[in-house]
């Protein structure tokens, strides 16, 4: 696999914390991972993990790539990495950054577990 300029390789930490506001669980990432969290804030809006269907195609060699939005953010989705993007974010955070497919799928379905009693 070629290199990509901003690539990100998952080995970071995260912290879950509850927000008893909305009662979702809440994923925290250090700032430079924001969109992270912005990806799965736009999942709740849904409550559900809109975005794993497409992932899924990509993986099973259905499509080459896929590209979804949601309210905030828009995915690239390639089977080795994905872009995500968001226009309106705050200056200390990236707007558009490559993370690892399979990455992103673990952590969207540990969102997923986390939060199962919140989904449609």
């Amino acid at each position: 696999m070629k290199p990509i300029k901003g690539l990100i390789l998952m080995q970071l930490n995260y912290f879950i914390e509850f927000d008893a506001t909305d009662e979702w669980k809440k994923f925290r990432f250090p700032k430079q991972f924001g969109l992270i969290e912005y990806l799965l804030e736009d999942m709740e809006g849904f409550s559900e993990p809109i975005y794993l269907p497409y992932f899924q195609r990509v993986i099973d060699g259905v499509s080459e790539r896929e590209r979804i939005g949601g309210n905030m953010c828009w995915l690239e989705i390639n089977k080795d990495t994905t872009l995500i993007e968001m226009e309106f974010i705050p200056d200390d955070v990236p707007n558009n950054q490559y993370f690892l497919t399979n990455d992103l799928i673990k952590i969207i379905r540990h969102w997923q577990v986390e939060n199962k009693d919140k989904l449609l």
